[in-house]
């Protein structure tokens, strides 16, 4: 059964998060307010799971003081995990997104190895070398292509990987300390990233960008987007936490970098042909292939 439940939210985990990625990319295009969008997104997430809690009876805890103190810093990772990945969405295509957030792995099995006691392999050692060289090939191929390559862009994917490598490690130590089902940490986080979200929103006058968006009228498409990146928004941050209760930090990076095969030539394709090269896709395919050795090269005990 552990395996089974392990497969199932790992999927939607994957499934959720990757497509998120691809549609906030489109969204950015039309709204181009992240902190508007996030907090819809954890507002949605509240709303299902308060209709959860009432109709389905999940187990959600009351917001308790000492613990939502322990968790705010959580949130405010949280916060700078996507709001960071939203502005590097408005400056470098999804496909550098995804090929770039890879150099999370090797960070987060850095810090997994110091904080956790993670002890690394010298094939998974061999692997993050790898991972390394492939963003470099892919970042170079960024480069000769100049409409494509951005510095800002660049920026924000450093700040997400940083974000990610600190928010991995510590929902990990707080999921043990503080118990709680993956409901509740998925109310707690939401919630307590509303205000933030607002505030920065606000000071970054995100409010005249959606004054803006609904004086021109927003397109069904448009509202089916928003709405969509609710919906998977929520999946995710549910799946998240429960996975975290379930395997390590580095390998829930592993298991979504891994995910990325298919995705990532996909966004290439679709939405992002103008970044293929041969050093682009060559870069790509390293950072990928490198990300499944990882996975499977296994860990000292």
């Amino acid at each position: 059964m552990a395996v089974v439940t392990i497969t199932l939210v790992a999927a939607a985990f994957c499934l959720s998060g990757s497509a998120l990625t691809v549609l906030n990319k489109q969204i950015m295009g039309f709204f181009p307010a992240p902190n508007a969008v996030l907090f819809a997104q954890n507002a949605v997430t509240l709303v299902l799971l308060a209709f959860g809690k009432s109709v389905l009876s999940l187990q959600i805890e009351p917001v308790r003081r000492h613990k939502a103190k322990r968790w705010f810093a959580l949130v405010l990772l949280f916060y700078a995990m996507l709001a960071s990945s939203m502005l590097a969405l408005k400056f470098v295509t999804a496909t550098t997104l995804i090929v770039q957030r890879n150099l999370g792995t090797v960070t987060i099995a850095i810090a997994d190895y110091f904080c956790l006691g993670t002890v690394q392999t010298k094939p998974r050692i061999l692997a993050i070398l790898g991972m390394c060289a492939g963003s470099l090939v892919y970042a170079s191929g960024d480069l000769d292509a100049a409409s494509n390559f951005d510095f800002t862009g660049y920026a924000w994917l450093a700040v997400n990987v940083a974000a990610t490598t600190a928010y991995q490690i510590k929902v990990k130590s707080l999921v043990n300390e503080l118990d709680m089902n993956s409901w509740t940490m998925a109310y707690y986080n939401n919630l307590l990233s509303l205000p933030v979200c607002a505030i920065v929103g606000f000071a970054q006058r995100e409010n005249e960008t959606l004054q803006k968006f609904m004086a021109s009228g927003a397109t069904k498409s448009q509202c089916v987007a928003l709405f969509v990146s609710c919906t998977l928004g929520f999946c995710l941050s549910v799946s998240a936490f429960q996975l975290n209760r379930l395997i390590t930090p580095t390998s829930i990076t592993i298991l979504n970098n891994t995910n990325k095969f298919a995705l990532i030539f996909f966004t290439a394709y679709f939405m992002d042909y103008s970044t293929l090269s041969e050093s682009t896709v060559a870069g790509a395919a390293i950072v990928m292939i490198c990300a499944a050795h990882y996975s499977f090269a296994g860990t000292k005990k």
